[in-house]
């Protein structure tokens, strides 16, 4: 069994309602149904001509999600350096009790400062997915 976080829970929340309210499922469905009409079912797949435009399309996923979290982590790390600084100015200071709740409010402003971009962001991922998966699906007949 998972343990979760009631943060990490209102933000996947928040993360599934904005990809919802952007319409990205539909783009999903729609590639999907395309899927059957370029491929239909019983027909060859040929890896080694798409192989390297799926790993591009990977590695462009996984780049465009550091992009979107970099606000947050530089937010952190600004935090996390204060912190520290504050703990080594008054080492009686309770610094852990204190830490927690700033990189938690911390990290929520951030979050909410930076989500106009994100679900920007996303918005613009999401229109590009269908056409890359398309030629990606052509290539493969």
């Amino acid at each position: 069994e998972q343990q979760e976080t009631p943060v990490s829970k209102v933000v996947s929340l928040i993360a599934l309602s904005v990809v919802l309210a952007a319409g990205a499922h539909r783009e999903v469905l729609a590639i999907l149904m395309r899927s059957f009409e370029v491929f239909p079912v019983g027909m060859g797949f040929h890896a080694e001509r798409t192989s390297l435009a799926l790993v591009n399309l990977a590695s462009g996923a996984m780049a465009q999600g550091v992009r979107l979290g970099l606000p947050a982590l530089a937010v952190s790390l600004i935090l996390q350096t204060a912190l520290a600084l504050v703990a080594r100015a008054a080492p009686q200071l309770q610094i852990f009790n204190v830490g927690f709740t700033v990189m938690v409010a911390g990290g929520m402003l951030a979050f909410m400062g930076s989500l106009d971009g994100v679900v920007m962001k996303l918005g613009e991922s999401a229109h590009m997915i269908g056409p890359n998966v398309e030629r990606i699906l052509e290539m493969a007949r």
